[in-house]
């Protein structure tokens, strides 16, 4: 009994540092833009939404408006395969500089293209104001 105590005991708290750990960088620039090239990877532009702000929405619509422009002309399975091309690019996610004045720009290329992400701080989180990735 006393050994499955410490090891629940144990297991708790490797789970709380983990969770700890994996929370402390994600609202840094650094993180949201990962965060966003992941979401992208996935063609997940619902979640993409929940890092962005202004002018990142018209971009994301414009994104789901093409993919079901595609789905209605091709079907939903060619659609899908459409959007599975996401993950097929090749994102390198270079050094942000500094926020200082609450705002940064993080130099993107996906396929070799420069494509930069600006994010500005709301509040204490840093959001996606402009991205301007291909849609396909």
């Amino acid at each position: 009994m006393k050994k499955m105590v410490e090891f629940v005991s144990r297991a708790a708290l490797v789970l709380l540092m983990l969770g700890i750990v994996g929370c402390g960088s994600s609202n840094t620039p650094d993180g949201i833009a990962e965060k966003c090239v992941d979401f992208l990877e996935d063609a997940d532009f619902e979640s993409m939404r929940q890092v962005a702000t202004g002018d990142m929405f018209l971009w994301l619509d414009r994104a789901e408006r093409r993919y079901d422009e595609i789905a209605k002309l091709l079907g939903e399975k060619k659609a899908k395969k459409v959007k599975a091309t996401y993950d097929d690019l090749k994102f390198e996610i270079g050094e942000v500089g500094s926020g200082d004045d609450g705002k940064v720009v993080v130099p993107v290329k996906i396929n070799g293209q420069n494509t930069p992400m600006t994010l500005i701080k709301r509040g204490e989180n840093w959001r996606i104001e402009k991205f301007e990735f291909p849609i396909i």
